[in-house]
């Protein structure tokens, strides 16, 4: 279990691993709740170490928490619009 502060709020922060064959899925719970929010969704963040895909999946996780926006690519936006203007501005 790891206590992070964030401003004022304190954090409780546990991560659950999968390790498999494709690499290690991570579910983060933030304070009680579990991140990703769907059902049987893990994040599964690219890096060379499962430390650094922990840290990875931790940052994921917090910004959900703050209420942004996550792209399936692991990018975190401040929201799902800002994320669809970028989104097709490059497709258009």
């Amino acid at each position: 279990m790891l206590n992070t502060n964030q401003g004022d709020a304190k954090m409780k922060i546990k991560v659950k691993d999968h390790p498999h064959w494709a690499g290690t899925s991570f579910q983060v719970n933030i304070n009680g709740k579990k991140f990703p929010t769907e059902r049987g969704v893990w994040y599964q963040p690219v890096g060379e170490t499962d430390d650094e895909k922990e840290a990875k999946a931790i940052e994921m996780a917090k910004a959900e928490y703050a209420g942004k926006y996550l792209s399936r690519a692991g990018f975190i936006y401040d929201s799902e619009e800002e994320y669809n203007k970028i989104f097709n501005k490059e497709w258009a």
